[in-house]
């Protein structure tokens, strides 16, 4: 009996030992078949193979590129037949508050440098140009590359500055950003010219208006000339260079300082000049245009056609617009 009442305490534990074991192989089984379903998921995965664009998405793919190279194309079109002159009135409003401000206050650029001995930053307004026969007035600014030119008519820095003794030339657009010279071939002879600038305002009467390499027209002696420059033909289809000739009917101001010479100004400010520096970035638009294309084809077999639109549509649309004020540096500067 007393042999009995000493195993029992024994196989009590041998039979709990006994359980717990049950219990620890059931865990480790179950872990175990978790992870071979695990390891046979991330195998299958790991091997799926990547299914090639069948030949239908391919010319999807071609499709949607052919449509948006030409929607480009008539964006560009777009850009500059409707949107060019409101960028160009734009321009015009903040030159001209910029250039009465220098008016009322005396300090209107006079010669080719400023108060600071430096050449006139491109673009800065130095003056304003009426022609009442035409019903121009614009302000004009310094410099004739092709972007300087849409913001307005642009001064010849290695010339005079308007009203002064001596010979100044003004570039400006037929057709594009705003066409401000679009009227000059109605100018005639003995129209009136007015500019008003940092010394004054100054008086020029028309003497001739040339096409091309004709010769000057014979001119009274005079102080100081005027010369408006622009492009000739159809619009944005240029056939050749148009010049107003006028010469100073008002008392000639003193020039001032000569800083810049005909020797040192850059090809892009010469007459039917475009602006290669833009290059670069039309190229770098024109990649992220491309990369638009690529994100859109992908998306469509992932997200829907209408999703995939929505989502690059925005980013495609800004790209596009600063595509083309890059590329309209390419135009020729007077169309």
């Amino acid at each position: 009996m007393a042999s009995n009442d000493l195993r029992e305490p024994w196989r009590r534990l041998r039979s709990r030992a006994v359980g717990v074991w049950s219990q620890a192989r059931s865990v480790v089984v179950h872990a175990s078949h978790e992870f071979a379903r695990d390891d046979e998921h991330l195998a299958s995965v790991t091997n799926r193979s990547v299914t090639s664009p069948s030949a239908f998405e391919r010319a999807r793919f071609g499709g949607v590129a052919l449509i948006v190279l030409g929607s480009l194309l008539l964006g560009f079109i777009a850009y500059v037949v409707t949107v060019s002159p409101v960028t160009h009135a734009r321009d015009q409003g903040i030159l001209s508050e910029e250039l009465r401000f220098q008016l009322a206050n005396s300090t209107s650029p006079v010669s080719q440098t400023d108060s600071d001995g430096e050449l006139l930053a491109l673009g800065t307004p130095v003056a304003l140009l009426e022609i009442p026969s035409i019903a121009l007035r614009t302000v004009v600014v310094e410099g004739t590359t092709s972007t300087v030119l849409q913001s307005g008519p642009g001064h010849r820095r290695d010339t005079v500055m308007p009203g002064q003794q001596g010979s100044s030339v003004i570039f400006g657009r037929q057709a594009a950003f705003g066409a401000v010279f679009s009227h000059l071939g109605s100018v005639e002879q003995g129209d009136r010219i007015r500019v008003t600038t940092g010394q004054g305002v100054a008086s020029y009467r028309v003497v001739g208006v040339r096409v091309g390499q004709a010769e000057l027209p014979d001119r009274p002696p005079a102080e100081g000339t005027l010369t408006l420059v622009t492009a000739t033909g159809l619009s944005f289809f240029a056939m050749d260079v148009l010049r107003v000739d006028a010469v100073l009917v008002s008392g000639a101001y003193e020039a001032g300082a000569r800083a810049f010479t005909y020797a040192a100004l850059p090809d892009s400010e010469l007459a039917m000049a475009s602006q290669s520096e833009s290059a670069a970035e039309i190229a770098l638009y024109s990649l992220l245009l491309f990369g638009c294309v690529v994100i859109v084809s992908l998306a469509r077999r992932h997200w829907g056609r209408w999703q995939a639109w929505v989502a690059v549509l925005p980013p495609l649309v800004a790209l596009a617009f600063l595509l083309f004020r890059e590329a309209s540096a390419l135009l020729p500067n007077l169309t």
